[in-house]
């Protein structure tokens, strides 16, 4: 009994010691990781960072904080793996769900960023997610739930103050408010229809709210030739 408390305690110092090393090490490599940021080397960052993982594997924040630096040098399908995984180890991580949708819309898997902004707008409710998650759906074919998301954000007070950005053909940007956003996604799904003069009737109608939306005249124009 003794001897076997002996090795107990042995056992114990050396976890100890180990978990030390571990702590010193973590720190070495995190002020390698901020040494290497500040010089824009993200090479030797991304090195450290799997280093801090190896050593600390249930800190879900490494694998944020590794997602997001993926996505800031668009190395988007390893920013889209690295969040999914970590929205998947913990679910209401919105962050993670959000990086992940993106990544994902930027390497055309538009079915896996669908899912991942669909978890998201059900845990925050924000129509902004609910708007790509609208243009999802339209670029997928699913034309009733565009319809009824855009419809939901139409209804919605808060599309008259928030705002989307656009492109322009002279390579600036706009923004345009949300519901004539919205009203162009229902005219997009009515063009695919062949319903030509529904689909004019709701360009003009965001026209009503963002009467400078560019893309929006250009799609009038072209149907009315």
């Amino acid at each position: 009994m003794k001897k076997n408390l002996i090795l107990l305690a042995l056992m114990l110092i050396a976890c100890f010691h180990v978990t030390l090393a571990q702590d010193s090490e973590y720190k070495k490599q995190q002020a390698i990781y901020n040494r290497a940021l500040s010089f824009n080397d993200f090479t030797v960052a991304r090195t450290a960072l799997y280093t801090m993982m190896e050593i600390q594997p249930n800190n879900n924040s490494l694998l944020d904080t590794l997602a997001l630096l993926y996505f800031e040098q668009r190395q988007y399908v390893s920013s889209a793996i690295a969040a999914q995984e970590a929205a998947q180890k913990n679910p209401n991580n919105l962050m993670a769900l959000e990086l992940a949708g993106t990544s994902f819309e930027n390497v055309g898997l538009n079915d896996k960023a669908l899912e991942h902004y669909e978890k998201l707008y059900l845990k925050n409710s924000d129509i902004s997610v609910l708007y790509k998650i609208s243009f999802l759906q339209y670029r997928l074919k699913r034309f009733n739930d565009a319809l009824a998301s855009a419809d939901i954000i139409i209804k919605d007070p808060k599309s008259l103050e928030l705002a989307m950005v656009f492109g322009k053909k002279d390579k600036t940007t706009q923004q345009v408010k949300m519901i004539a956003a919205a009203y162009r996604v229902k005219g997009l799904i009515a063009y695919e229809q062949k319903k030509t003069d529904q689909s004019i009737q709701f360009f003009k109608k965001a026209l009503e709210y963002s009467p400078d939306f560019e893309v929006v005249s250009d799609a009038i124009t072209q149907l009315q030739k």
